[in-house]
């Protein structure tokens, strides 16, 4: 074969080949699209300016009764009527204000979705439950019956990120109705109670001029500690001016150092010095504020639900969890995928793309399990 002629047919090859290539790769993702989208928008920086993000959503406040909770967005998709997500957020002190939530919502509601996110007074001010699984039952009882502006009713999904994951499935084990097909819990926590051993066995930050890894465990240890201490606070101090000073104290604050000086009670002052100690003291002091805190914190917790969980059979529930998580490591993520493993089908991806606040960058491979993942619990709900 002369080289001109062998030049011209390696060229043909090689161009059926990269039309092959394209070809192939329109057929895996062009059925994913919407799946993509919202990994993109997702895993986008949020933007500065939570009102901007904010006008383009609607809040619809003052109807409790029919929605559950008193305030709760909703962000209708491009095209409506549209089947409806429901969302809920982790623990977030701006509430429905947080940047990264609205961004959250916005990348469902672009993937064709009309989105519906209550503020959950649990995860808002931690000790502040007041019944929130019997209140994102009645906001579903709502969604399945048509009652959300611009929702299908019927069928529908349930999102909840972390302590808000176990929420999810929390109330989701004891939802009367029939239109829930899929739960999506990203970095959610299986057993508190094993979980806080993590939290109260870390010590302080130290600022070094440096932010590690191990940095941002023992913060986002102290923000998880500062919760459990809240939630302890109205059991170990009966003095409620003194809980109002140490509450205060606590919120100001995420990991405090000193103790107020305006405390009344030997009890106030007991507790505000465990708060200051550091890891020998909080580690044997962990069991009783656990159990302490508990009553508002079980809510954060899906293994203290335990043979309800039996009734989440045939509704599909997938787990997506950080291999870098920094709060909730990934053998919470394994533990809880083996106990509803028990109940129902669950689809899992432990992922190197997911930290606890960020995302890092992957190879082409493991993106396209996100893709799959995200993409096949649309499908349940469309």
């Amino acid at each position: 074969m002369r080289r001109g002629t062998w030049i011209r047919w390696a060229a043909l090859g090689l161009i059926g080949l990269l039309v092959c290539g394209v070809g192939l790769a329109a057929a895996v993702t062009l059925p994913r699209r919407d799946a993509i989208r919202c990994l993109l928008a997702f895993s986008g920086a949020p933007p500065g300016d939570d009102g901007a993000l904010l006008a383009r959503q609607r809040v619809v406040v003052g109807d409790e009764a029919r929605l559950g909770f008193r305030t709760v967005l909703v962000q209708a998709a491009p095209q409506t009527p549209a089947p409806v997500l429901v969302f809920v957020h982790g623990v977030a002190q701006k509430g429905l204000t947080d940047a990264r939530i609205l961004q959250a919502v916005d990348s469902f509601a672009q993937a064709g979705f009309t989105v519906v996110a209550p503020q959950v007074p649990l995860l808002v001010s931690p000790p502040d439950a007041d019944d929130d699984e019997r209140r994102l039952q009645t906001l579903m009882a709502s969604v399945e019956a048509g009652l959300i502006p611009g929702g299908k009713p019927g069928r529908f999904g349930l999102i909840g990120v972390r302590v808000g994951g176990a929420l999810s499935l929390r109330a989701a084990s004891s939802y009367a109705g029939s239109g829930l097909r899929a739960v999506f819990a990203i970095g959610a926590p299986d057993d508190l109670r094993t979980l806080s051993r993590i939290w109260f066995s870390l010590p302080r930050t130290v600022d070094a001029g440096t932010w590690t890894f191990e940095d941002q465990r023992r913060h986002d240890a102290a923000f998880a500690r500062n919760v459990v201490f809240r939630a302890a606070l109205g059991t170990r101090v009966p003095d409620v001016n003194d809980q109002v000073v140490l509450r205060a104290w606590l919120e100001h604050a995420t990991d405090p150092t000193f103790v107020p000086a305006t405390l009344r009670s030997d009890a106030a002052r007991r507790f505000a010095a465990l708060v200051t100690s550091g890891p020998g003291t909080w580690a044997d002091a962990r069991e009783d504020l656990v159990e302490d805190a508990w009553p508002l914190m079980r809510g954060f917790s899906t293994a203290s639900v335990g043979p309800r969980l039996s009734r989440l059979s045939g509704i599909t529930v997938f787990l997506l969890h950080g291999h870098g998580d920094s709060l909730v490591p990934a053998s919470e993520y394994r533990r809880l995928r083996d106990r509803l493993a028990a109940h129902t089908v669950v689809v899992g991806l432990e992922s190197r793309m997911l930290g606890h606040v960020g995302v890092e960058d992957v190879g082409i491979g493991e993106q396209l399990d996100h893709v799959v993942l995200v993409d096949d619990f649309f499908d349940t709900i469309r």
